[in-house]
């Protein structure tokens, strides 16, 4: 008997950085919308709750584009939206809550399919924490990698295992609270040493950088992807691999 795939929670946020002046656009969240049933079992949208125009558009979309059977579509109203972390870690909450297995964090812009995101979930196992598609600005570099914000999976499109994500979700040190630490927002869960005041001994975990594996809005660049084998030492090098 097949192994059953795990639930996928497709994760998404959408906001204006000032709620009187920009207008209010969810062509990207509809084309998200009718796509993400294809790939996972539920989509979360993490939004300014304190832009009432929005949070109502959001769900006015909702209603108007019925999901497909037994998929669910979770509106979370995020108060205060804050930078970055907070609404990632709204929605970890949410998906340990609701029994999901894996969470891909997902930017409106990118386009992936199903092939894809089963691709990044196969490179999965017990000891894996992250995988991320790998786009043109990464710095990848076929062997041994140091983890820095150009080689860590990015949440432009990144698979992360839900149970090993929600021991500390992200860290607020990469909202920029401290000027003189300011690392990636992926970095700190994965890295402690890279983020001095995390708790998380993340070298437990095994985080890979995945390929870019269909064409999209932004130039694709080489397939890869990074793993740190559990055991190794915190911030320790880093294996790059070549394509599937």
């Amino acid at each position: 008997m097949l192994p059953t795939p795990p639930r996928i929670l497709t994760c998404a946020r959408i906001h204006r950085q000032n709620a009187s002046t920009h207008p209010i656009d969810l062509t990207l969240l509809a084309r998200l919308l009718h796509a993400s049933p294809t790939y996972s079992a539920g989509l979360a949208i993490a939004t300014d709750g304190d832009d009432p125009d929005l949070v109502r558009a959001v769900e006015a979309l909702i209603r108007v584009e019925p999901a497909r059977q037994g998929f669910e579509v979770l509106i979370i109203p995020v108060s205060p939206y804050g930078r970055f972390v907070t609404p990632l870690n709204a929605m970890i909450a949410r998906a340990a809550k609701d029994g999901y297995e894996r969470m891909l964090f997902q930017s409106l812009e990118v386009v992936v399919g199903r092939a894809e995101i089963e691709a990044l979930a196969g490179m999965m196992d017990e000891d894996t924490l992250v995988v991320g598609k790998a786009f043109d600005s990464h710095a990848f570099v076929l062997g041994m990698n140091k983890l820095t914000g150009l080689t860590t999976p990015w949440n432009t499109c990144a698979l992360w295992d839900v149970k090993k994500i929600a021991l500390t979700g992200f860290l607020l040190v990469a909202d920029g609270l401290d000027p003189e630490v300011v690392p990636a927002t992926e970095v700190c869960p994965i890295s402690p040493k890279r983020c001095p005041y995390s708790p998380l001994c993340a070298n437990n975990f095994r985080h890979r950088l995945a390929p870019a594996l269909a064409p999209h809005n932004f130039q694709s660049c080489s397939r890869a992807y990074i793993a740190a084998r559990r055991g190794g030492r915190v911030g320790g090098p880093l294996i790059s691999v070549p394509s599937l």
